[in-house]
């Protein structure tokens, strides 16, 4: 028998739900209520910044599995120049980022109680590769305002501009518009305070997506200077993602042939950047237009395409929004692909329910609707 079996027969550790082991209820407690009677508070302190620490090294190292060109403020090559990189790849990254989500979390809540702000914001910067792939909304959301108010306490504007900026995205997707709109405020004050380019053109993006709402021409305008900026800073795969949420204004704009020229050149320069994820999400949009010029034979064979390579990228939200373009057209224009529709739903309602995210309800009505419809 080994070691963890002895002890969870002694009923001391039980089975967690991701088959992982953890310490049984009663036994945290009373190891807590022993640390907080025997321990100097001085220790718990350095306990934290030493587990702050651990879980700093580790999520860096998976961020830059998964995203090797994404920009960052935080600077952690001195952090993990002792560290060999445990993830294989951007999918094993991934999925380890997934799985400790709730403990990031909380050692980003224990980092601001014990005012380790520094490693708070660099933690927050690091986990934001998870929730570009799986969303977790409401995780985001929680992990950028901790992230952002630790940054404020370090006197960090850039740090603070990133990590506002990336805080406005779960905030439009929970609806929330005006929280998101003073979340960008604040974003492009602390960007200019940091005299950092690459930052502005950053919070011009969001504010392009924070537009696209109510004002697509506003937005179109916002992601021209996105471009134009991050071009002059000389980052090509900021510019090459600008370039694909200017290609999706203009599309909303009704300019179509325009908006595709854009995206082909966009998921070009995205595909010689080995950026899959994002090109895959060009991908999309790109048969999105194709509807739109009338010809949904290549809608759906771009879309298919896309759904593919976000699925093998782990990237389940932009999967599941793909998959539901899917089953509009489909479902629109008949065919073959007709008899797909209900599959494709019930993925991207999975997707949405593992993710926490408000859009389950509305696809699980619709499959509901389409299997009345089908009796």
């Amino acid at each position: 028998m080994s070691l963890l079996d002895e002890l969870m027969t002694s009923g001391l550790v039980d089975r967690a739900d991701d088959d992982r082991h953890q310490m049984h209820d009663l036994v945290r407690l009373h190891a807590w209520e022993r640390a907080v009677e025997e321990e100097a508070e001085s220790e718990e302190a350095a306990l934290t910044e030493r587990v702050v620490t651990h879980y700093l090294s580790l999520t860096a190292l998976a961020d830059q599995a998964l995203h090797p060109g994404r920009m960052r403020v935080a600077d952690s090559s001195a952090l993990m120049q002792y560290w060999r990189n445990p993830f294989a790849d951007g999918v094993a990254a991934l999925e380890w980022m997934d799985t400790e989500r709730a403990n990031i979390l909380a050692v980003l809540e224990a980092a601001l109680r014990f005012e380790l702000h520094s490693p708070a914001w660099q933690l927050a910067e690091a986990c934001m590769s998870l929730f570009w792939h799986r969303a977790y909304p409401q995780d985001w959301r929680k992990a950028a305002a901790l992230g952002a108010e630790a940054a404020s306490a370090a006197g960090a504007p850039a740090a603070e501009a990133r990590l506002r900026s990336l805080l406005a995205y779960p905030l439009l997707d929970l609806g929330e518009h005006e929280q998101a709109r003073e979340e960008l405020h604040k974003a492009a004050a602390c960007a200019e305070a940091a005299g950092h380019p690459v930052l502005k053109a950053g919070v011009q993006e969001v504010v392009g997506r924070y537009a696209e709402r109510t004002a697509p021409q506003t937005a179109a305008a916002a992601y021209e200077r996105c471009v134009s900026l991050y071009e002059d800073a000389g980052h090509a795969r900021g510019a090459a993602l600008a370039r694909y949420h200017l290609g999706r204004c203009q599309s909303t704009l009704g300019a179509h042939a325009q908006a595709l020229s854009t995206l082909r050149m966009a998921h070009a320069e995205l595909t010689a950047l080995d950026d899959e994820r994002a090109a895959a999400r060009t991908l999309t949009a790109i048969g999105v237009v194709h509807d739109h010029l009338g010809d949904p034979v290549l809608a759906l064979h771009a879309l298919r395409d896309a759904a593919c390579a976000l699925r093998e990228q782990g990237a389940s939200y932009h999967e599941a929004q793909t998959l539901e373009l899917l089953a509009d057209i489909a479902e629109r224009t008949g065919g073959p692909e007709r008899d797909r529709v209900r599959d494709w739903l019930i993925r991207a309602a999975e997707i949405h329910q593992a993710a926490h995210s408000p859009a389950e309800v509305r696809l699980r009505e619709r499959i509901q609707q389409l299997e009345q419809s089908a009796r």
